[in-house]
């Protein structure tokens, strides 16, 4: 039977609770058995008129009878508000819960093939954190002199011998589509995180979050290397020195990003069949293809869901550079700060949520819905933005609709998340199939017509 999920903080607090409720209801006991006590001596004393009882009750109090007059109802209630209070402060403010699901950390339990992990987020649980999974083992490397390898404390950019093929073995972590961390394996069932200094620790708490993307968003669907490459930059931050940059044989934080290649650790030579693309090559379709997205980013959970299916887009689409002539994002105004993840109006603002996101996609371009007409033919990937007067879906698919130019239009939902690869020649097919079958139709059968001709004659 699985249970809820709970945190070590949370069973303390309960216990302390229960602990002080159970010293409450004690203390209520012992003060009616003490009252029965009073009245039954003072009954006795009233009928027997002793003097030496009434003595004994001026006498000085014992120690007993002194801290019986503490109040320790009060003193248990406030210890255990207190406990709450702090269970809610680790919670809320600490985000320890976020991070891991529990004071002494959460094990990696599920394991993906994908590299960065995706975690699983289903439609029930809608805050953008999802179960956290890890990748098999990898090694990222820059070149073969440059592996990335991890010593006692810290990691470095040096070539992989035998004696330290161990050190090269890494897992990427993420319980956040796109963000993830770095965790160093070792011998023994032990393992330690890349904090953002670039060293390692034991602490799961004190990881770096990393933003693992392509160079160009691009590179999501080109045809698959042997070793695809990667640049990692520092989760949330866009601007300044948050891209991990080799300095020689040390990591050290820059402008321009070192890209990464991630092979497995241990090579793996089975992968999934694809599908196949459509038989026929349809040249009329060729550069007549617009990709578009609208998107409303009020939560900042929709901020993170909408990354991961454009990503999967870029990813999984294939045939684009034949067919498709550009991708249109619009994304939708909203007033103030978003909803974070926590449910407060505390998430970033409209302009600083569409940089964050346009730092995620290196290569896009940015443009308000005004100028947006004006774009340059070689920008094939545009976030366009609408002001505050133009907000609303009807008029985002309007302003779709006027920027393009092409014959063909392929809408993407907010909740569409390819599985596999897509071709769009498969998309296009009934569209040409049933064309050619309306031609037939329209010919002119020839034969009756002779025929028919001879016959008046």
């Amino acid at each position: 039977i699985r249970g809820e999920d709970f945190t070590w903080v949370q069973m303390v607090g309960y216990l302390v609770t229960i602990t002080a409720f159970s010293g409450y209801s004690a203390l209520k006991a012992t003060e009616v058995e003490k009252e029965q006590d009073a009245e039954i001596r003072k009954m006795v004393s009233m009928e027997e008129g002793k003097d030496g009882e009434q003595a004994e009750e001026a006498a000085p109090s014992s120690f007993l009878q002194k801290l019986s007059t503490v109040d320790l109802t009060s003193c248990f209630f406030w210890f255990a508000l207190l406990i709450v209070v702090g269970c809610g402060y680790q919670a809320g403010v600490l985000s320890v819960i976020e991070r891991s699901g529990g004071l002494f950390g959460h094990p990696y339990d599920l394991a993906t093939l994908q590299v960065p992990p995706a975690p699983f987020i289903s439609k029930e649980h809608d805050q953008g954190l999802g179960a956290p999974v890890s990748s098999s083992v990898k090694a990222l490397w820059v070149d073969e002199e440059h592996f990335l390898l991890h010593a006692s404390d810290s990691a470095q950019l040096v070539r992989r011998e035998d004696s330290s093929y161990l050190s090269s073995a890494w897992l990427v972590t993420s319980n956040r589509f796109g963000t993830v961390q770095l965790r160093a394996l070792y011998e023994k069932d032990q393992s330690r995180w890349l904090d953002c200094n670039f060293q390692l620790t034991f602490n799961s708490y004190e990881a770096c979050d990393f933003w693992m993307t392509p160079q160009r968003y691009d590179a999501w669907g080109a045809t698959e290397e042997r070793h695809p490459q990667f640049i990692l930059r520092h989760a949330g931050s866009y601007e300044g020195n948050n891209s991990v940059v080799q300095n020689q044989t040390r990591l050290m934080w820059g402008t321009d990003a070192t890209p990464f290649r991630v092979s497995d650790w241990v090579p793996e030579t089975c992968g999934f069949r694809p599908q196949p693309p459509a038989p026929v090559r349809y040249e009329e379709a060729a550069n007549q293809v617009t990709v578009t997205m609208s998107t409303h980013l009020a939560k900042y959970a929709d901020s993170i869901k909408f990354r991961q299916v454009l990503t999967n887009v870029f990813k999984h689409l294939k045939e684009g550079e034949f067919y498709i002539k550009e991708f249109l994002i619009i994304d939708d105004w909203y007033d103030g700060r978003s909803e974070d993840l926590n449910g407060k109006q505390q998430g970033p603002t409209v302009d600083e949520s569409r940089r964050e996101n346009l730092a995620f996609f290196p290569g896009c371009v940015g443009l308000n819905a005004s100028v947006a007409e004006e774009r340059m033919p070689h920008n094939r990937c545009t976030f366009i933005y609408q002001s505050k007067e133009e907000r609303g879906q009807a008029r985002a698919v309007n302003i779709l609709l006027d920027l393009m130019t092409t014959d063909f239009w392929l809408h993407i939902d907010m909740d569409t998340v390819f599985q596999q690869d897509f071709y769009v020649s498969r998309a296009l097919q009934p569209i040409f199939e049933q064309q050619e079958k309306c031609e037939e139709l329209a010919a002119p059968d020839t034969t009756t017509t002779t025929t028919t001709t001879t016959t008046t004659t």
